[in-house]
């Protein structure tokens, strides 16, 4: 089973588009957090994850705006290309199957 959950702030307003195929995909970015202890004091650590929405769930992810407190299910996935130069590259990044905001503002 791949089922990650995650709960944190959107890092900037969403980006719809459409694919040359005609589907729509949205994306965005969410930060997690979490305090790790570090000497005699704890250390709150900040993750970036890259949040990808197809189709239906595209166009509802498309209201949600920077700061907003989400939840997000979904399914990791690497995205692997060669950059300009030929280099292997990846990118973690979440398929999401279910979002919920989390702060009481309207989506």
């Amino acid at each position: 089973m791949n089922l990650a959950i995650l709960i944190g702030r959107l890092g900037r307003d969403p980006e719809l588009k459409c694919t040359n195929s005609d589907k729509m995909v949205c994306t965005f970015s969410i930060a997690t957090n979490e305090k790790l202890p570090r000497g005699k004091g704890r250390e709150e650590i900040v993750t970036w994850h890259k949040i990808v929405a197809w189709e239906n769930l595209a166009e509802q992810a498309r209201t949600l705006k920077k700061g907003q407190l989400v939840m997000i299910e979904g399914a990791l996935r690497t995205d692997k290309w060669k950059d300009r130069d030929g280099n292997d590259r990846e990118s973690l990044q979440i398929i999401c199957q279910r979002f919920r905001t989390l702060d009481g503002r309207e989506s």
